[in-house]
């Protein structure tokens, strides 16, 4: 009681409970008000090194749900047997593309992503690293020797699908990465790589870079 005369004396009538419902409202709309006009305000565009507009035609299920995350280490094979990693390519942007010669698809676009490299010659970087096992990867090599100008890479050990984070799930899979080795997008399954479509996000990486 005594608390409560002393809030009279001093401050005069406490608000009620209807009153202190409405102030928390009015505290909860203005804040929310003020997080959209934030928003509106700072909302970045669309990731560096990909179209502002969204991707159409074949490239429409490019996913850049995992913008930013950096490359893998894993260390692969070239075509002379030499151990080198992503992080060589680094200064350029490039595109890795997963796959092995027992998987349709991946046969079936790797043609598209020849076309794309003859398109662009030395200003686009394109790695394919095979995923087949020991058996396979003299036909994994003349594979590759058959769809010039791609260089030929192989991942012994198996281990960059699942290196990448998150992992990849099938072949083939195509990754995006920018100059200073960090994801741009990435396409699952089988695609046209030399599509209009294609070479559009093709040139906003090579721009974004």
């Amino acid at each position: 009681m005594s608390e409560t005369l002393e809030g009279e004396k001093s401050g005069g009538p406490k608000p009620g409970p209807l009153t202190i419902g409405l102030w928390v409202a009015a505290v909860v709309v203005a804040a929310a008000a003020l997080y959209v006009i934030v928003h509106l305000l700072i909302k970045p565009g669309a990731p560096a090194g990909v179209p502002a507009s969204a991707p159409t035609g074949d490239m429409a299920s490019l996913s850049r749900a995992y913008a930013g995350s950096p490359e893998p280490l894993t260390p692969i094979l070239d075509a002379n047997g030499k151990t080198v990693t992503l992080a060589a390519f680094k200064g350029r942007p490039v595109i890795v593309n997963l796959w092995a010669t027992w998987c349709p698809p991946c046969r079936k676009e790797m043609p598209s992503l020849a076309r794309l490299k003859a398109a662009y010659g030395d200003r686009l970087l394109i790695i394919p690293v095979s995923m087949d096992k020991a058996p396979d990867r003299e036909k994994a090599r003349a594979f590759i020797a058959a769809n010039a100008p791609l260089p030929f890479y192989e991942d012994e050990a198996l281990a960059m699908p699942y290196d990448v984070k998150p992992p990849v799930e099938g072949f083939p899979t195509t990754f995006l990465y920018d100059a200073q080795g960090h994801e741009v997008a990435r396409m699952a399954r089988d695609h046209d790589w030399n599509s209009p479509a294609a070479h559009a996000v093709v040139d906003a990486l090579l721009k974004g870079s």
